[in-house]
């Protein structure tokens, strides 16, 4: 009892468990996980595919190479690794350290507390110190930062870079068909929505 195996290499083991369809598993507290090559060892640890490894409690993995940490932590992009508690590392040279960071896409990092980094190679110190590309720095409250389709705007901020908006503490990331909103998490992706602890699957 409790052993389900649906399709082609899927295996799962344990009770209070769903797997629907091909590829898509759901493990119950607060980890989801949906897309192919999908590992799941334990509680809260999520291995997605070709190097990304996620270790936490509440974790939502969605497809390849996207995961979503509910605890204030969004990562959106391929060869991403998050560790521990606000520690996020993305692609090559860029490390962010706090406890409320929101990462999308390659190379872009935004950090809620008034720190917002655009682009690779980049250092931020400080809160309210915004530092974009080569050589600009702006350091203020209200901050306004428009370049190669991206827009950051104060301590709401609003993030467009190709189809991925980012607002704020109640986040919305819309990308690939991807909505991740705030605390109550509405997930879609190919007919796929999980909404918060109460978990639907269409």
């Amino acid at each position: 009892s409790g052993v389900v195996v649906v399709g082609s290499g899927v295996v799962v083991v344990g009770l209070g468990v769903i797997v629907v369809d091909s590829g898509v598993v759901v493990v119950g507290s607060g980890v989801v996980v949906v897309g192919s090559r999908v590992v799941v060892v334990g509680s809260g640890v999520v291995v997605v595919g070709s190097g990304v490894v996620v270790v936490g409690s509440s974790v939502i993995v969605v497809g390849s190479g996207v995961v979503v940490v509910v605890s204030g932590v969004v990562v959106v992009g391929s060869r991403v690794v998050v560790v521990g508690s606000g520690i996020v590392v993305v692609g090559s040279g860029v490390v962010v350290v706090g406890s409320s960071v929101i990462v999308v896409g390659s190379g872009v990092v935004v950090v809620v507390s008034g720190v917002v980094v655009v682009g690779s190679r980049v250092v931020v110190v400080g809160s309210g110190i915004v530092v974009v590309g080569s050589g600009v720095v702006v350091v203020g409250s209200g901050v306004v930062v428009v370049g190669s389709g991206v827009v950051v705007v104060g301590s709401g901020v609003v993030i467009v870079v190709s189809g991925v908006v980012v607002v704020g503490s109640g986040v919305v990331v819309v990308g690939s068909g991807v909505v991740v909103v705030g605390s109550g998490v509405v997930i879609v992706v190919s007919g796929v929505v999980v909404v918060g602890s109460g978990v639907v699957i269409v």
